[in-house]
């Protein structure tokens, strides 16, 4: 063995305090035109990492009814927009639990992040939907995920 390798069995064991993990975005959407393409995978995963490193995490699923979540803080069925296609401003109030949570978030001390995760499909509905406090958008393309972080 050379004399700058070490086992690991005898390396020295350093005690040192965990780094404060500084969040950057406060606002990720996981969104596609298409279905099945790892959206909500990415966003739990995103959720979970997060909630173990000690930050305050709002969970948004829109999808369907029949599709439920134990991480999902704030659930919205992707049904309701059908209903709300033909009403001024439908959209808008379908979607009024996740501006709820963006402006209690906003006020809140602990700066919690919000995790929205589209149902595949509503790509068209979401960049015009949502609000966006200067926002770097990664455009949805075909069958593409994108991610939007605010």
């Amino acid at each position: 063995m050379p004399d700058d390798e070490m086992p690991v069995h005898d390396a020295p064991n350093v005690d040192a305090p965990l780094a404060r993990f500084a969040l950057f975005y406060r606002y990720n959407e996981f969104i596609s035109t298409a279905s099945h393409v790892g959206k909500t995978m990415l966003a739990n995963f995103q959720a979970l990492l997060l909630r173990q490193l000690g930050h305050k995490v709002v969970v948004v699923r829109i999808e369907s009814k029949a599709v439920r979540s134990p991480l999902t803080d704030i659930h919205i069925a992707s049904e309701n927009f059908a209903d709300a296609a033909r009403l001024p401003g439908g959209e808008a109030a379908v979607l009024r639990p996740l501006y709820e949570a963006v402006e209690r978030a906003a006020q809140d001390e602990e700066q919690p992040t919000v995790i929205v995760d589209w149902s595949g499909g509503s790509a068209r509905i979401a960049p015009r939907s949502t609000p966006r406090p200067g926002s770097t958008t990664a455009s949805p393309t075909s069958g593409c995920a994108a991610v939007r972080w605010c």
